[in-house]
C-alpha cells in the first residue's frame, strides 16, 4: 500500500537548489521536470529532461528521494538506472552520515560505484558524489 503522506514528505527534499547542483555540475540546461512518473514498471520520484549547452543533446536524469534509508534508495535507483543518462539519490542525511554508510557497507559502495549513482545530501544541499554518464537504450518515448 502506498503511503501518500510519506511521498508528499519526501518531495520536500527536492527543490531548486538541489536541481541547480545537478544542472551546474553537468553543464546542462533544464527543459522540463516531471514528478512521480512511471518508467517501465517502476515509479520515479523526479525526472529532469535536460539538454547539453553546446550541442543541445537531450538527456534524462532520474532522481530517487528518501528520508533516511540509503540502502533502499540505492536499491531503487539501481532498478531504474537503465532508463536514465544520470541517476541521483537525494537523501535527507548529513554528508558525514552518507559517507559513513558508504564506507561501512562495501556492497553499498560497490553498487553506487558500479551503477554510477550520484548522491546528494538534502540536509546540507550539497553533492556528495556525482552521477556518472551512461548511454541508455531503454528511454521511454514520452521523455523525448
Amino acid at each position: 500500500m502506498i503511503d501518500w503522506n510519506k511521498i508528499h514528505w519526501e518531495e520536500n527534499y527536492y527543490n531548486k537548489e538541489i536541481e541547480n547542483l545537478i544542472l551546474q555540475h553537468h553543464g546542462y540546461e533544464l527543459e522540463s521536470r516531471l514528478f512521480r512518473q512511471k518508467v517501465g514498471s517502476k515509479e520515479v520520484d523526479v525526472i529532469l529532461i535536460v539538454k547539453t549547452k553546446e550541442k543541445e543533446i537531450k538527456r534524462a536524469i532520474g532522481i530517487e528521494l528518501k528520508e533516511n534509508d540509503i540502502v533502499k534508495a540505492v536499491s531503487q535507483a539501481i532498478e531504474r538506472r537503465e532508463y536514465f543518462h544520470h541517476f541521483y539519490v537525494v537523501i535527507n542525511l548529513e554528508i558525514s552520515s552518507i559517507v559513513k554508510w558508504i564506507f561501512l557497507d562495501s556492497n553499498l559502495y560497490l553498487a553506487i560505484k558500479g551503477y554510477g549513482i550520484g548522491l546528494i545530501s538534502a540536509y546540507e544541499k550539497r553533492m556528495v558524489l556525482p552521477s556518472k554518464f551512461y548511454n541508455v537504450y531503454k528511454l521511454c518515448d514520452y521523455i523525448f
